[in-house]
């Protein structure tokens, strides 16, 4: 059925109000809290299963602590619980894995994402754990992947990424973080560096900080350098390589002190490990711990904790909104419509369901323009994500509240033509047939996945139904991915002819731009990177149009979506022309669907068909 609404404008962009609870966010290399104040993280690692040890870290005034959970053995419930307790004990908490390695694909868990979003304003997701990437290019790779998967999620929060070499490469961060800074749809990013760089037990320089060639108060000095926020990971000791390194914790808790970085401990009680690095004997307060042999290890728990001038007793400040949840009766709330849309975008912001007296507002739009009005409107003109910002203040107190406005090219924007259309595979993960369809893999649902039996020559491809010509191939991998594998095509699914091949694949997400023109389009697994089969969240196709797409008939010209005001379209009558839009290969609506009669003074009447609307 044809379903359409008749209005007198021209264009219609992707609309929608953002009114979601406010978050920690990012400024500059500083995490502010959701009332826009400074939050130092302090605070040590901890076992999620182990919730007796969340009131004793609290007794030390820690203002954040890292929770280790185990997904699919941590339940929805018990994290809910967990996290209850750190916001009822004042506390942020960054949410991480106990086994260290991170895809996004545990936090965008359909299981866990209300969970997560429930407690959105305390949290900080630990995206990616200590890396063992063999290049920046792979981490690179790997981080926009996690992004990808969590932001597709619909989380806000800030994701925390660690660095290579196992979170110690300085370098890896500090040459490449603002590049995911800047790639984060939220711009909502932590980088960390695990400052695990000891001495021997005469105090002789150790191997960590030879091969970096810079002493810990260097490196941090590097971090507070930067225009993005860099986390210190300290310890006491570093049993690297079967050798002991002592780590002068002391002088890197009173350089990040004297520079506002942040750092987290290994660990409070981890009951998981035997190593010496806990802060307490037992996990309870004042059962603190110390080690004999080396230059900066006696005592190390009372030290870090309690008794030195930069200890998380004396240098952690937990903000008026960590313990109240409220910023002192003001809060900001932005609403904007749309979120979304071609360039030029004009987009209403309103601050109206912002809560306090006599408020005053004070907006950044993200590209340099600012605005004072409760109700301002602002007009993007060129492509981008900008994050805007409104601060409201009122009776002294101040609040914060931030959205990611996405302004398209549609001239630019690809197609994923491989949407919803038939894939078949050579297998489905063994014992549970059914579970990972190949049809998994092009349903454009990030959640989903197919995976194969756990051998090497394994394969899938997509039916796009008639010959299509497409310019770029995106393959989203689970952990168990291909580190050889070749991309085909077919006419008849029988016969195979290579478009591209690989023997270095990383994972991640694969953006392979390759021409090519056939019905199906396939990829064949040679070599597994893992113990396990191949998995795909989606196998996507794309058409990368050089231009907005007109269906046209005879009189009617296209100057209407060339993207400029100085030309214009006729119509005659009765004939329609219409453009349509997509985001990220999902419909997102018809944006111009122009009728009218050619003659002056040539008002079109514009009707807008709904997206699942037949061409």
């Amino acid at each position: 059925m044809r379903r359409y609404l008749t209005i007198w404008m021209l264009g219609l962009a992707c609309s929608g109000f953002s009114q979601q609870p406010p978050v920690f966010h990012t400024s500059g290399r500083f995490l502010l809290d959701p009332c826009g104040d400074t939050v130092v993280m302090r605070a040590p690692e901890v076992c999620v299963n182990h919730m007796q040890y969340l009131p004793e870290i609290a007794k030390t005034g820690a203002n954040f602590v890292r929770l280790l959970m185990d997904i699919p053995g941590t339940s929805p419930a018990n994290l809910d619980a967990m996290l209850a307790l750190v916001k009822s004990s004042g506390m942020g908490v960054d949410v991480a894995l106990g086994n260290g390695t991170h895809d996004g694909s545990a936090f965008a868990d359909p299981n866990y994402v209300p969970v997560l979003k429930k407690y959105e304003d305390i949290i900080t997701l630990h995206a990616q754990g200590e890396g063992q990437q063999s290049t920046a290019a792979q981490w690179l790779s790997d981080a926009k992947g996690a992004i990808d998967k969590i932001r597709g999620a619909g989380l806000r929060c800030p994701l925390f990424i660690l660095s290579t070499s196992s979170g110690r490469d300085p370098f890896t961060v500090l040459h490449n973080g603002q590049q995911l800074a800047d790639y984060d749809p939220q711009h909502n990013i932590l980088c960390g560096v695990q400052l695990y760089w000891g001495y021997t037990a005469n105090h002789v320089q150790g191997w960590w900080m030879s091969n970096y060639g810079m002493t810990d108060k260097a490196a941090i000095d590097s971090f507070a350098a930067k225009n993005f926020p860099i986390v210190a990971g300290i310890d006491n000791w570093d049993g690297y390589s079967g050798n002991e390194y002592y780590i002068d914790y002391e002088t890197q808790m009173s350089e990040c002190q004297a520079k506002k970085i942040s750092w987290f401990w290994w660990d409070w009680a981890n009951p998981y490990s035997g190593d010496v690095n806990h802060l307490t004997t037992d996990g309870t307060y004042g059962h603190w711990a110390s080690m004999s042999g080396g230059p900066f290890s006696a005592n190390f728990g009372e030290v870090a904790c309690v008794t030195h001038p930069a200890s998380i007793k004396n240098s952690s400040k937990r903000t008026a909104y960590m313990l109240s949840h409220t910023c002192n009766g003001v809060a900001a709330r932005v609403s904007a419509d749309p979120l979304s849309g071609p360039m030029p975008l004009a987009v209403q912001f309103d601050g109206l369901q912002s809560t306090g007296t006599g408020l005053t507002y004070a907006w950044t739009f993200g590209d340099g323009s600012t605005s004072t009005a409760q109700k301002p409107q602002h007009t993007y003109s060129a492509a981008g994500s900008y994050k805007v910002k409104l601060i409201v203040s009122g009776a002294g107190n101040q609040s914060s509240d931030s959205t990611v406005i996405t302004v398209i090219d549609p001239s630019k924007e690809p197609t994923e033509i491989s949407c919803g259309k038939t894939a078949t595979a050579s297998s489905a993960e063994s014992g549970v047939v059914g579970a990972f369809p190949a049809a998994n893999a092009v349903d454009c649902n990030m959640g989903t996945r197919w995976a194969s039996n756990t051998t090497d020559n394994e394969w899938m491809y997509v039916d796009l139904g008639t010959p299509q010509t497409f310019d770029r191939v995106i393959l989203q991998w689970e952990t168990a991915y291909a580190s050889s594998y070749k991309l085909q095509t077919s006419g008849d699914a029988q016969t195979w002819a290579d478009i591209y091949s690989t023997t270095t694949g990383n994972g991640g997400a694969d953006t392979i731009n390759v021409n090519g023109t056939a019905r199906y389009v396939r990829m064949l697994g040679i070599t597994r990177a893992t113990q396990y089969g191949y998995s795909l969240y989606e196998f996507g196709v794309y058409k990368i149009p050089s231009a907005t797409t007109a269906w046209q008939l005879p009189g009617v010209s296209p100057a209407a979506l060339d993207g400029r005001s100085s030309t214009r379209m006729y119509t005659l009558t009765g004939q329609i022309v219409r453009a349509e839009r997509t985001q990220g290969g999902f419909p997102c609506g018809v944006y111009l669907v122009a009728k009218g009669n050619g003659a002056a003074p040539r008002t079109p009447s514009v009707h807008i068909f709904a997206p699942d609307e037949g061409k």
